[in-house]
């Protein structure tokens, strides 16, 4: 039971460290999401019935001007800062003009030369992040000392010699996404679930995982040690020649496990039941677990 206890004042003293950034950078990122949520869903009630069936049938529609100015402002009767940088005559209601100027764009668009030495005069240095970021995003490139990521959903993007040194991610679902040769130290994750990602020659150490639950993993030849998860439940996951040590387990229930050859050392649960697991092989030294919150 100490070891429980000693184990749950780690873990606060580790998130006493992220609140501020979770106030500071994730709190915000959401409420600007809950905003442009309430502006979509107001604006797609001002459909009009030609809106939803190009909507329907092309995939996109052209807003009206007042549909225009009320995704700018959110809806506070033209005040918005934003809108007094806008020309009002550019918002347009010609659809056989806004045609044209999409056409363009698109044509503009196709001929842009990532190598071109004068892209950032033509499309300015944050769409040429983007341009390069987008073309190269399957196999990613190694990260920066510390990088904090909110908001970064990975999707079919495989991770190859891509170490991680105190990354911290938040609001970053992945899913479809293999990690090979990608080591992770002093990483945090916090309401980032993933499924479907397989991890190879992959060791992780210093790790906090909070309200992120995974399913259908691997983890071949990939150990960790000093790892704490909390709230983050497990299923359908396979552990193969990957050692672990130093492992706490808080509120993390785990549903259909296998595990072959995979020793396990100083690890701690506590109300984190296992349902369903096959273990070949895998011998386990100082395990402390807690199934009841008191007693």
């Amino acid at each position: 039971m100490s070891g429980a206890a000693a184990t749950l004042k780690r873990l606060l003293n580790q998130l006493e460290n992220i609140k501020n950034e979770i106030e500071t950078k994730i709190l915000p990122a959401v409420e600007r999401l809950e905003e442009i949520d309430r502006r979509f869903t107001k604006l797609s009630n001002w459909h009009n019935k030609r809106q939803k069936d190009e909507l329907e049938l092309r995939g996109y529609t052209f807003l009206s001007r007042e549909q225009s100015k009320m995704m700018l402002t959110g809806g506070d009767n033209g005040q918005s800062k934003i809108l007094q940088k806008i020309n009002e005559d550019e918002l347009g209601d010609d659809e056989n003009e806004l045609e044209a100027v999409l056409e363009e764009d698109i044509r503009k668009l196709s001929k842009i030369n990532e190598n071109d030495p004068n892209l950032t005069n033509k499309v300015g240095d944050e769409f040429k992040k983007y341009l390069i970021k987008n073309r190269t995003k399957r196999f990613m490139e190694i990260e920066s000392l510390g990088q904090m990521r909110i908001l970064d959903p990975f999707l079919f993007v495989n991770q190859v010699n891509d170490g991680k040194v105190m990354r911290r991610v938040a609001l970053s679902p992945r899913a479809f996404s293999l990690q090979l040769l990608t080591p992770d130290f002093g990483g945090v994750n916090v309401l980032s679930p993933f499924a479907f990602v397989p991890s190879i020659l992959s060791p992780r150490a210093a790790m906090l995982s909070v309200l992120s639950p995974n399913a259908f993993t691997l983890q071949l030849l990939a150990p960790e040690a000093f790892r704490v998860e909390v709230i983050s439940p497990q299923t359908f996951n396979a552990k193969i020649l990957s050692p672990r040590a130093f492992i706490a387990y808080v509120l993390s229930p785990r549903l259909v496990v296998a595990e072959i050859l995979n020793p396990k050392a100083f690890e701690v649960r506590v109300l984190t039941p296992t349902i369903v697991s096959f273990t070949v092989l895998s011998p386990g030294i100082y395990f402390i677990e807690q199934r009841k919150l008191f007693g």
